[in-house]
């Protein structure tokens, strides 16, 4: 009986160990899977500086740089030593975040943070480097970098709002993208898709100008259609008959297309996102280079759709470590809160003590805008996972913007035993964008108001972007002179005025300005360009008609000297007139003489040709001369002339 008590009571321990062990075993998972999730770069190391561990986004970014960079170290090399060799070559702020980082490791600082530029293969990026003490027995410390390049150039970008800047940095990208494409090359429709799955070969429209309103954007299967020989990789244009050739693409049918010219679009690593094309009710000619100033657009459209789609992956709830900079909290399945992190702690103002064993709708007052919390969870029960943008209250009562990824966790028999949430405070970047909401509104609103049209230019003279101006229009259509060098559109003289201020505006970052004139259909048409600097070699080009107010200028002039003249005549009549000539012919008698043509004398004097030839006819009747010089050089010899 002892003998089986013994035996059983091993079994017993070793049942113990087993599932401890295999507890253990599903919390260094969950641990690394948390920590793998994360978006932001972490790293960990020992007193000495030396990386001992990284996670999935710290290689990635690694790999991504090529050679180490500063803050991309792998696992064994001194993260110390970079900076220090960052710092050996002038590398901006190297040294401070080398003593930072120093600080951290000897204790003599709690925490360090800095801000600073990393260039990559591809871009300049932005990062948020945090330093913060290993809260283990082990001495080292926790590196943590966090890309806020998004939230750097919209603060940069609101910095630079009190500049002026062309009405389409106010409007959503892709929409005003495929708006102009059409403009440009003056078709019907133009529209940019994004390949949405590879395997069903199925695309969806994410904007279509149809003409004079944005059409549906909808999803459909791309066989038997022209975008799929498109997303094979090449060019795809069909003049005319488009319809015929691919009977059942029923969206062609449903706008009335008759032409159609599309390209793919690739991402950095040459995989396809989708396509960029544009679709005419009529046929088109020959008379446009529409392939160049497709690939131009298709260019800019690929990157914003390759950053939506990066934008668009899903945030993995991260480890419930201390120095992340998101709040990571997790709850048993009743949503009792069980952890809560330093970063909830900063974000909503509770500390661990606080809240733990509280339901977590109770602390937070979570709001999802449009959603009733309960279909939330239920759906959370059934899909086991929830993202999206919530409002949130700190522990005095103001509200926060979150971004939340809540996760359902369940055990090995698939049962429901919590949830893990990963939170991001994204307020000051909800603020940051709606001041730039609000600064470009009232660009647009300043830009709407101005009575001139505006054209955008590179430095090199390019006509990148056009703005019409309210019954007003070029000398030459839009499709003709986009893309162009202002040399090839304008007459030389002007377009060495252009060039000349665009230079000094960049120069100088002052507005430019100068005058010139157009012959428009046999009419001379005066003109008046305001070149302000938009961008580092971009300007923008304010012009306006000024022709009626020159010509009234012109007209003032002619008036005023008439009457003067007119005040001679009568001076030099009342003094001597041997040939009895009227006023009128005495007046004419002096513009013939200043050798002024019949035609400006009538402008002139506001008179009919006739009555000018007749009072000429009558001086030389008078004076008994044979030609009007004749008339003139007596008048001149005889005192008569003022």
């Amino acid at each position: 009986m002892i003998t089986l008590r013994r035996r059983w009571g091993d079994q017993a321990v070793r049942h113990a160990e087993m599932v401890a062990a295999r507890a253990i075993r599903q919390a260094e998972t969950i641990s690394e899977s948390l920590l793998d999730a994360l978006s932001d770069e972490v790293a960990v190391v020992d007193v000495s500086g030396r990386i001992v561990a990284v996670n999935d986004a710290w290689k990635r970014s690694a790999a991504n740089n090529g050679d180490p960079k500063p803050g991309h170290a792998g696992v064994g090399r001194n993260y110390l030593d970079v900076w220090r060799g960052s710092a050996e070559v002038g590398a901006e702020l190297a040294e401070e975040a080398l003593r930072g980082i120093e600080g951290v490791l000897n204790g003599t600082t709690a925490q360090f943070s800095l801000e600073y530029a990393c260039p990559s293969r591809t871009e300049r990026r932005w990062l948020l480097l945090t330093a913060t003490p290993l809260l283990t027995d082990v001495l080292g410390a926790v590196i943590s970098q966090r890309d806020i390049t998004e939230a750097r150039m919209a603060r940069d970008a609101l910095n630079l709002g009190a500049g002026l800047q062309p009405r389409e940095l106010s409007q959503p990208f892709l929409p005003t993208l495929t708006r102009n494409l059409a403009t440009a090359l003056n078709v019907r429709h133009a529209f940019v898709a994004d390949l949405i799955d590879e395997e069903s070969r199925t695309v969806r429209i994410l904007s279509h100008w149809a003409g004079t309103a944005y059409g549906e954007n909808l999803e459909y299967a791309i066989g038997g259609t022209p975008c799929e020989q498109v997303l094979q990789g090449r060019l795809c244009y069909f003049d005319s008959n488009v319809q015929d050739r691919f009977p059942r693409d029923f969206w062609l049918e449903q706008i009335g297309a008759e032409a159609y010219m599309a390209i793919p679009l690739f991402d950095q690593a040459g995989r396809p996102l989708g396509c960029m094309g544009i679709v005419h009710d009529g046929a088109l000619k020959e008379d446009t280079p529409r392939e160049s100033i497709l690939r131009m657009y298709a260019a800019r459209a690929a990157s914003e759709v390759d950053r939506r789609r990066s934008e668009s992956k899903l945030r993995y709830q991260g480890q419930l470590i201390a120095n992340v900079h998101d709040a990571i909290i997790s709850t048993d399945q009743h949503w009792r809160l069980v952890s809560w992190n330093h970063a909830a702690a900063q974000i909503y103002g509770w500390q661990e003590a606080e809240v733990l064993g509280r339901p977590v709708y109770e602390v937070l007052g979570t709001e999802f805008a449009g959603l009733d919390p309960a279909q939330v969870r239920l759906d959370l029960e059934q899909s086991g996972r929830f993202s999206g943008q919530v409002v949130e209250y700190h522990k005095g009562g103001e509200p926060i913007d979150i971004e939340a990824t809540i996760t359902a966790l369940k055990d090995d028999h698939g049962r429901l035993t919590g949830y893990v949430t990963v939170n991001r405070d994204v307020t000051e970047r909800e603020r940051a964008g709606d001041a730039l909401r609000q600064a470009e509104a009232k660009r647009s609103a300043l830009l709407e108001a101005i009575p001139d049209m505006m054209f955008t230019l590179a430095a090199d003279g390019t006509y990148v972007g056009y703005t019409p101006a309210e019954g007003i229009e070029p000398h030459v259509p839009l499709h003709k002179f986009l893309g162009k060098n202002v040399s090839e559109i304008m007459p030389q003289l002007v377009a060495v005025q252009c060039m000349s201020a665009i230079e000094a505006a960049l120069q100088s970052r002052r507005v430019q300005s100068f005058e010139y004139q157009l012959d428009i259909g046999g009419d001379t048409r005066d003109f008046e360009a305001r070149i302000v600097p938009s961008g580092a070699e971009e300007v923008l080009a304010i012009v306006r008609d000024y022709t009626a107010q020159r010509r009234q200028e012109r007209a003032d002039a002619s008036r005023r000297e008439i009457e003067e003249l007119e005040g001679k005549v009568e001076r030099q009549m009342i003094r001597r007139n041997p040939y009895s000539l009227t006023f009128r012919e005495f007046t004419v008698l002096n513009l013939v003489a200043a050798g002024v043509a019949d035609k400006e004398v009538a402008d002139r004097l506001s008179l009919s040709i006739f009555t000018v030839n007749k009072h000429v006819a009558n001086i030389l009747g008078k004076m008994n001369a044979l030609s009007r010089t004749e008339a003139a050089v007596r008048a001149q010899k005889e005192g008569l002339l003022p």
